[in-house]
This record gives structure tokens, C-alpha cells and sequence, in this order.
């Protein structure tokens, strides 16, 4: 059975950090990493760390496992909690809601 829950990317150089959920956690950390080496991550800042640190500068943690229908409940207290206790020039994150993370976002002209 798949774990679900929330998990953290963390640069281990400078201490910014990447908060998200997912229902099957080993295989979204498995996207991300084939995201960032594939250059096609759609968090930029992330993805321009991971050049400029490298992939050995990320540690991938599970911060907590829950049932699947509790996922986005629980990233959104994660969420809320990170921006609450963190620097905004230290979160990899580009929206603070966790079930519609491109709300009040606009996508260039590329998109």
C-alpha cells in the first residue's frame, strides 16, 4: 500500500525549502527528480537551485503520512505553518493554497 502524506525538499546549502502532498509519496518524490534532471520542473526557483547546487544539495523527507482524503487538509497546515515560521525568501513555494496552487497566478504567453 502507498504512503500518503506531506513531505519537504530541502537545500541543504542554504536551508530553503519546497513543502507539497501526494497520495503515493515515493513515486511524486520520483517526479520531482525526474522533473529537475529532465530541466522541466514547473517551480522555477527550484528547478534554477538544482542547477546551481546540484541534485546531491536536496534532501526529499516525509513530514508526516496521513490517509489519502486528509492529504490536502493536511498540506495546507503545512503550508500555513511554513509561511507562517519561515522567511519568504527562504520557500521554494509559489502559492500558499494547497488545492489550487496556481490561484491567482498568471501563465506567459508560452503556456
Amino acid at each position: 500500500m502507498a504512503t500518503s502524506g506531506i513531505y519537504s525538499i530541502t537545500n541543504m546549502v542554504d536551508g530553503k525549502i519546497y513543502v507539497g502532498s501526494a497520495e503515493h509519496l515515493h513515486k511524486r518524490w520520483l517526479a520531482h527528480r525526474r522533473e529537475l534532471r529532465g530541466n522541466r520542473h514547473p517551480n522555477v526557483h527550484l528547478q534554477n537551485a538544482w542547477h546551481v547546487h546540484g541534485e546531491s544539495a536536496f534532501v526529499f523527507a516525509i513530514t508526516e503520512t496521513c490517509a489519502r482524503e486528509h492529504v490536502l487538509d493536511r498540506e495546507q497546515a503545512a503550508l500555513d505553518r511554513l509561511f507562517a515560521e519561515t522567511p519568504r525568501q527562504d520557500i521554494y513555494n509559489i502559492a500558499r493554497c494547497a488545492e489550487a496552487p496556481r490561484t491567482g497566478l498568471k501563465d506567459s504567453m508560452a503556456t
